[in-house]
């Protein structure tokens, strides 16, 4: 009796073990298919790199639809995400056709601002729907190490067509706004330094730590700067 009893014992100890290799087998599996799934980060050019200053070519319904397509959109989530870039377009990373990737997370500092998910922006047209211009101050992925102010338009309408190349709308302003043209200046050749004037161009500050400074110069002479610079909304547009 006893004989057996260890026998059982040893079976069901052993059992145990098995299962317990197989699950952590098939964890690193899940582990590294992940790994090998994940996409890769691709490089961003910088100025004064003359695709940037390229107006790229519109994408065909079957491209925006096509494997090709996805897996480069997946990469360029990537990308923006390990550069802690609100948004990034295809040509800084040296494909010049009409896309780009922007959001805005919800932030403590901003609460002011609407969260944004990422969302992917092929084609894009840009309408302006409010004339007063105002201040903001724009660094770039494509510009390291410098900051300045940038006057946009506050509120725009953006037409666009999403990842299945359905066709879609979003009216944006202040902060949010501002991110899209500044996005969409991309697709047409433009940096944000080509948007500033020349006084402010001598105004821009290096910012070695790739962080825009709190304390940007001689903000009390831009009127509002401060209120309009944490706000943003935005809303879907059905037409």
């Amino acid at each position: 009796h006893r004989r057996t009893h260890r026998c059982h014992f040893k079976r069901y100890y052993f059992i145990d073990i098995a299962v317990m290799l197989t699950r952590i087998g098939t964890r690193l599996s899940q582990l590294h298919s992940s790994l090998m799934d994940a996409p890769p980060v691709l490089d961003v050019l910088q100025r004064p790199h003359p695709l940037l200053a390229r107006i790229a070519q519109p994408y065909t319904k079957e491209e925006i639809c096509s494997d090709e397509t996805r897996r480069f959109v997946r990469s360029l989530k990537a990308t923006a995400e390990a550069q802690a870039g609100v948004g990034i377009a295809a040509p800084q990373v040296g494909v010049s056709k009409q896309l780009f990737v922007a959001g805005f997370e919800q932030s403590k500092d901003f609460d002011a601002i609407q969260p944004m998910p990422a969302t992917v922006f092929f084609n894009a047209q840009i309408h302006v729907e409010d004339t007063q211009r105002i201040p903001m101050m724009e660094m770039c992925l494509s510009v390291a190490n410098l900051c300045g102010l940038v006057y946009r338009p506050n509120r725009i309408l953006i037409r666009y067509l999403d990842e299945e190349a359905r066709p879609r709308a979003i009216r944006a302003s202040g902060v949010l706004a501002a991110i899209l043209q500044h996005e969409y200046d991309h697709l047409v050749g433009k940096l944000f330094l080509d948007r500033m004037t020349r006084r402010d161009l001598k105004r821009a500050l290096f910012t070695p730590t790739g962080i825009a400074p709190p304390d940007f110069p001689n903000l009390s002479t831009e009127p509002d700067y401060l209120d309009q610079h944490q706000q943003g909304t935005w809303t879907i547009v059905k037409e």
